[in-house]
């Protein structure tokens, strides 16, 4: 079954892992189209002021 239209976002530290991340939970996935929406740097220690 293919469903045009359907949109996925997913955070994670790779596209390798947002990959098996997706494949895991959607055994019929097909990618048409990819987008960097950008990144977010994590940093430890506390919260930024």
């Amino acid at each position: 079954m293919r469903r045009a239209g359907v949109h996925k976002l997913v955070a994670a530290e790779s596209l390798d892992q947002a990959l098996k991340y997706m494949r895991r939970r959607h055994d019929d996935l097909i990618i048409s189209k990819a987008e960097s929406l950008g990144m977010i740097a994590l940093l430890s220690g506390s919260p930024p002021d």
